[in-house]
């Protein structure tokens, strides 16, 4: 009977024991649940920024498509304003011919 007793108490003691270990183990759970969920906060915001740049991207594609897809005539690429090349007209090569562009400085 009294080993029964003695027993008895051991197994509360250890029981105490185990359900202080399985606190700190929640609350060590509870951690790292916390930092998983900022975690996944941030991935999402980088996979918005990465969406958000490949729509941005995309968008100077097509323009730059758009702009290369320009064909200009014969006479307009080297006659612009009416015939006349301007002082500060520079050639350019491109994929559809020749451009000419014009420096324009801003006078301060």
């Amino acid at each position: 009977v009294i080993q029964a007793i003695l027993k008895d108490a051991r197994m509360r003691e250890q029981a105490h024991l185990i359900q202080g270990e399985v606190i700190r183990l929640m609350e060590d759970v509870g951690r790292v649940d916390e930092r998983v969920r900022r975690l996944q906060t941030h991935f999402t915001q980088s996979a918005k920024d990465i969406d958000d740049i490949l729509v941005s991207t995309s968008k100077v594609t097509k323009r730059g498509q758009k702009i290369e897809a320009l064909e200009f005539g014969e006479g307009e690429a080297e006659a612009p304003r009416g015939g006349r090349v301007e002082a500060g007209a520079r050639v350019a090569d491109s994929k559809t011919g020749q451009l000419r562009l014009r420096v324009v400085e801003d006078g301060d």
